[in-house]
Formats: structure tokens, C-alpha cells, sequence
């Protein structure tokens, strides 16, 4: 099967462990060649930067293709978060949501849930509706 075309800039949510429970919404753009995949993140507090990231193909050609990267975080200055590194990993299987987990390094080593929605206008924004994270949260009282 081809490899997946994931290029683009996507709105993103990270759902985090980080100090209870948090919602960090960023913007990721990927840019993709036929031999390097580059991934910048951008949010209020900060930005990332993918140190590597590979697609793969886990098993049979029927299997989903999956997104790995690992990353550095360089915090605003006003911010009060540390420098960190961490790991992705995210289902692709087509469709404009992509979607998975993460954890860092952090000495309260954080773990969380990222949903990235790739953006058809790379200019215009689609926020990801946190409500039904919030409402799951309140309801289960579960993250």
C-alpha cells in the first residue's frame, strides 16, 4: 500500500495527565517528502519540534499505517513549564482526524491522548470541540 500523504497543518488537542487533567490545544504542520516527515507544533505556551518521526506500516498491508515521532519542547519564557522531550504515536488511516497517545519525560512523567484534525484551508481554523473530553471528565470522573 502507499504510503499515507499526512502533509498539512492540523488544529490539535493534547488531553494530558499533566497537573491533574488539562485540554492544550496547539496547531501542527507536517511537512513530508519522499524521505523525511518534519513536525513543528506551535501553542500559546511554546513550541515543539519533531527530533524524528517515521510512518510505518504495523503488520499486513490491511493493518493501519502509524505516525512515530519524538519530540522537544522549548517553553515561552514567561511560562513556567520545563523543557521536555516526549514520544507520539498516531493512527493513520485516511481520514483528515488523526489520533493516539503520548507521554513525556517530565519528572511527573505525564501521558495523554492527541487528536489532530487536519485543516482543509491551511489559513482557517477548525477548533476541536473539547466539550465531549470535559463532559467525560465530569461525568466518569475519569481522563
Amino acid at each position: 500500500e502507499k504510503t499515507p500523504k499526512i502533509y498539512g497543518v492540523y488544529d490539535a488537542l493534547f488531553i494530558s495527565n499533566y497537573k491533574g487533567r488539562t485540554l492544550h490545544p496547539s496547531v501542527i504542520t507536517i511537512t513530508q517528502t519522499l524521505s523525511t516527515i518534519t513536525i513543528h507544533e506551535k501553542a500559546h505556551d511554546g513550541y515543539s519540534v519533531a527530533v524524528t518521526a517515521k510512518l510505518i506500516q504495523d503488520g499486513p498491508v490491511t493493518n493501519p499505517w502509524h505516525l512515530y515521532y519524538i519530540y522537544s519542547t522549548y517553553p515561552d519564557p514567561n511560562d513556567h513549564n520545563d523543557p521536555h522531550s516526549g514520544t507520539v504515536i498516531l493512527c493513520v488511516d485516511g481520514s483528515p482526524k488523526i489520533e493516539g497517545s503520548y507521554y513525556t519525560n517530565r519528572l511527573e512523567q505525564t501521558k495523554g491522548k492527541l487528536v489532530m484534525i487536519r485543516r482543509s484551508d491551511p489559513l482557517v481554523a477548525c477548533p476541536i470541540d473539547t466539550r465531549p473530553y470535559e463532559q467525560c471528565e465530569q461525568t466518569t470522573g475519569r481522563t
